[in-house]
């Protein structure tokens, strides 16, 4: 895996990451203003939306010189980011055990991919 294909893979993931918390604002939104179709929701969904099939877009194009079982591993990562973007962004609680959870996560990252990098 090239330096730029590992950027890529790594800008796939954090799209992932950001999707998933438009989409957790969205869900606020609807519960706040109790409508499904307010403008304020429309807009993050829609955002949401475009962020997921940009990403989507950019893990097809990656897949086309990288093998599956090179790039997968990386969306672990998300595993581990979004907790951290939830504790920043919607101040929910990361727990101990969810740190623990994301050594182990890179810890079987780099068992399963570190000489392909």
């Amino acid at each position: 895996m090239s330096f730029s294909q590992l950027l890529l893979t790594l800008l796939c993931v954090s799209a992932i990451c950001m999707g998933q918390i438009l989409f957790k604002r969205a869900a606020l939104e609807i519960e706040q203003l109790d409508n499904w179709l307010h403008l304020r929701v429309l807009l993050v969904m829609g955002i949401a939306f475009l962020v997921y099939g940009g990403a989507t877009l950019m893990w097809i194009h990656l897949l086309r010189n990288i093998a599956l079982t090179v790039a997968y591993p990386f969306m672990a990562l998300s595993f581990i980011a979004v907790p951290i973007l939830s504790w920043w962004f919607f101040n929910e609680q990361l727990k101990p055990t969810t740190i623990i959870g994301g050594v182990i996560i890179v810890a079987g990252i780099w068992v399963s991919i570190g000489s392909e990098v």
